[in-house]
């Protein structure tokens, strides 16, 4: 059986003493709490983060109710939450987004008006889009759930992360609502 250490010392003496050197300096480093980098300072990740504060999310009520997303899977929980926070921005700047502003800074003198919104449309989601966007989630967590979703309430709240480990929810900020009549 072959040993790295027994061969490096076989090979060179002074190569051998770096390695130990280093080894044992790790070691006291460690054990002495300086910090030498923080892939070697085993310290630095051993304690366990508690999150402190308030954050804001977005939420969906589909029939009254808050949607439990953490219960889907990764792939499913994405699919709901990535377009639900697009959509919340959007509505904050009244969909004047970067892509919009680029259009409108680099085209502008170029194309005509008629054909700048043109672009525009096809490119950048517009106000009218939004009763589309919320039909399409709507049909989403029916087929994810299984149950008609009758109302459908978007919007942002912060959560508060509690001493005792449990989040709430407060400050609701209405977006959005998808009704079935």
């Amino acid at each position: 059986m072959n040993f790295f250490l027994r061969d490096v010392w076989k090979q060179s003496k002074i190569v051998f003493a770096f390695f130990v050197a280093f080894i044992l300096g790790t070691i006291w480093c460690t054990f002495s709490k300086i910090e030498i980098t923080p892939f070697f300072l085993w310290a630095h990740y051993s304690d366990k983060q508690t999150p402190t504060g308030k954050f804001e999310r977005i939420y969906i009520k589909v029939n009254g109710e808050i949607l439990d997303l953490p219960k889907f899977s990764r792939a499913t929980r994405e699919m709901i939450q990535l377009p639900t926070e697009y959509f919340v921005q959007l509505e904050r700047t009244d969909y004047n987004t970067n892509t919009r502003q680029l259009i409108q800074k680099k085209f502008a003198s170029m194309m005509s008006q008629k054909s700048l919104q043109k672009m525009e449309g096809h490119l950048c989601n517009s106000k009218e889009d939004k009763n589309a966007y919320l039909y399409w989630m709507a049909k989403y967590i029916e087929r994810v759930t299984g149950k008609r979703v009758l109302t459908l309430e978007v919007g942002t709240c912060e959560l508060l992360f509690k001493p005792d480990g449990t989040v709430a929810r407060e400050n609701f900020i209405f977006v959005a609502k998808f009704s079935r009549a």
